[in-house]
């Protein structure tokens, strides 16, 4: 009895969605990045300065006020990182929590380079098996839509920022780690999927060598119990 290649997709087909879901995910999470990225670089050319300057401009980490309410929530929060108690540990925690809100002022920043921006991705999520993928029209928007006029990918683009391309293999260059991961459980997924039917294979064949019909009968027959 053969088992094709197509019956085995066909029978692998939910576990294989699940891990293109989580390899979509990881590409459009470091694609934001890259998006990112590229935005603060275009911007310090603009501005005659270097990326350095312009992310240091942009947190102002000296002149970010902590209020005893923000130790207070971060030290509560994270106690377990910090065994010399509040108090001795008061200038590490006012560091931190400059840091975490410096980058969320950059990721502000960002944002509002991302309203002024052109910006077109070219990623498309995953539809599962027998479904069209979306047009590029209908493809998921980044935090700024699709330009209505840009309705095909480039080849080996997965993005555009004002005209300026990012590539597949800069993205996929960027998380190899973890495709590579990702590719181990595609095989895992489909290996297991090949051991249950080549067992169910073996369940019919047995079942046919004994003059049975059916899967249940046979087990009626080695087991003397009737299945539930």
């Amino acid at each position: 009895q053969l088992i094709t290649a197509q019956a085995l997709e066909e029978k692998a087909a939910p576990g294989l969605l699940r891990v293109e879901r989580l390899v979509y995910q990881a590409k459009r999470e470091y694609l934001e990045r890259l998006i990112d990225d590229l935005l603060i670089q275009q911007e310090t050319k603009r501005r005659g300065v270097s990326k350095d300057k312009l992310v240091a401009e942009v947190k102002d980490i000296a002149r970010i006020p902590v209020s005893d309410e923000e130790l207070e929530e971060f030290y509560d929060d994270n106690e377990e990182l910090f065994p010399e108690g509040k108090e001795a540990a008061r200038e590490k925690i006012q560091r931190l929590v400059r840091e975490e809100k410096a980058a969320e002022k950059l990721e502000e920043f960002a944002d509002a380079l991302r309203a002024k921006a052109k910006i077109a991705i070219f990623l498309s999520p995953p539809s599962p098996s027998g479904q069209r993928p979306p047009s590029q029209a209908q493809k998921e928007p980044a935090k700024q839509s699709v330009p209505a006029s840009l309705t095909k990918a480039p080849a080996g683009v997965v993005a555009e920022v004002n005209g300026v391309a990012i590539t597949a293999k800069a993205l996929e260059g960027g998380i190899k780690g973890r495709l590579a991961g990702f590719q181990k459980t595609t095989y895992e997924v489909r290996k297991a999927a090949l051991e249950e039917m080549i067992g169910e294979a073996l369940v019919d064949q047995e079942a046919k060598k004994r003059g049975l019909s059916k899967k249940e009968e046979l087990f009626e027959s080695v087991t003397g119990a009737s299945k539930l």
